[in-house]
């Protein structure tokens, strides 16, 4: 049987110690990219092969071991304390940060008057570990050099760099939110889909709807996709596409009632996306994306990137993705 190739004889033919082998085959951003490319070379034409056992255990005593001095990880955004969705993101972040051993450092781009050079400088003199890029009120890019940190970004609404991202599931969720409107009886749905909601999501959910569509032999139907809901336009769009169904935002669903749609005898109407806290559309059918389990979620993402020391924007990214699943309520039929 042939013996294993080991990272002791990798660093004994490259020249190098045994740390700065381990570095570079984790692309560890202080060994440079030439000497990097070098030893992995290497490493490939040798066989090298990592423990996958040893590996494991690695993570495991990084993952247990006390800390009694907290690990910083930054926290990027505009998104101020006012706007409810992004206070939740970033509560629950921090709090599995704190479980994990870490503090969550906010850096809201919306206050502070700063280049993200000059804010990776800190970063850097602080010893942050790793960076979150939290949602942002647009579609954003941003500049810098990143190969220091281990980055995640939540969602989509930073555009570049390619960052590696955890997001909600949006093609699948939209397939399960489409399948559980069918099994309520409703055949032709409508997408109140702005511009800004296809953007931030990839394009996603508009996709999904095609492949339901043509899975299903429908007519294709194009979306509502006015950033303002526009009771006469909606009303006139309804009709036009004689839907039985609307898919939308609570302006959207009021709308509706302005012009006289009777919800769910003539209408059906689903939310987009159900905000737990949002007590006047409590009884509104819609999806609960779980935007609480990917804010936690992508914190064990990130710490998982640390204890590999995989820096930088990766070639390809990697992506965390998680499914939600339909609330029901009395903007809908029940099911058959």
């Amino acid at each position: 049987m042939k013996r294993r190739v080991t990272l002791k004889q990798v660093a004994e033919r490259a020249g190098v110690h045994l740390s700065t082998v381990s570095l570079a085959l984790r692309n560890y951003s202080r060994i440079s990219q030439q000497k990097r490319e070098e030893i992995q070379a290497l490493a490939k034409e040798m066989g090298y092969v990592p423990d996958a056992g040893l590996s494991a255990l690695s993570s495991y005593r990084n993952a247990v071991r006390p800390q009694d001095v907290r690990s910083g990880l930054a926290y990027l955004t505009d998104m101020g304390p006012q706007v409810p969705f992004g206070k939740m993101v970033y509560e629950n972040a921090s709090q599995r940060a704190s479980e994990l051993g870490y503090n969550l450092i906010e850096y809201n781009l919306g206050r502070l008057d700063i280049s993200m050079e000059r804010l990776q400088s800190i970063w850097w003199n602080q010893g942050l570990r790793g960076v979150i890029i939290g949602p942002f009120t647009r579609q954003t890019r941003l500049s810098g050099e990143w190969d220091r940190w281990p980055v995640v970004a939540i969602g989509y609404s930073v555009e570049e760099p390619h960052f590696n991202r955890a997001s909600t599931h949006h093609f699948q969720n939209t397939l399960i939110h489409l399948e559980e409107l069918q099994a309520r009886g409703y055949r032709r749905v409508g997408f109140c889909l702005p511009d800004s909601l296809d953007k931030r999501t990839d394009g996603q959910k508009y996709g999904a709807y095609l492949l339901y569509a043509q899975r299903n032999g429908l007519k294709h139907v194009p979306p509502y996709t006015r950033e303002q809901a526009k009771a006469d336009e909606i009303d006139e769009w309804v009709r036009r596409h004689r839907l039985d169904a609307v898919i939308g935002h609570p302006p959207h669903y009021e709308a509706l009632l302005e012009k006289g749609w009777k919800v769910p005898e003539q209408i059906g109407f689903s939310q987009w996306i159900v905000h737990h806290d949002d007590k006047k559309n409590k009884d509104l059918a819609g999806f609960d994306e779980t935007f609480e389990h990917l804010s936690a979620n992508t914190i064990d993402f990130l710490v998982s990137l640390i204890h590999k020391q995989v820096c930088g924007v990766l070639t390809p990214p990697r992506f965390y993705m998680e499914s939600g699943s339909f609330r029901d309520g009395l903007s809908v039929r029940p099911r058959a």
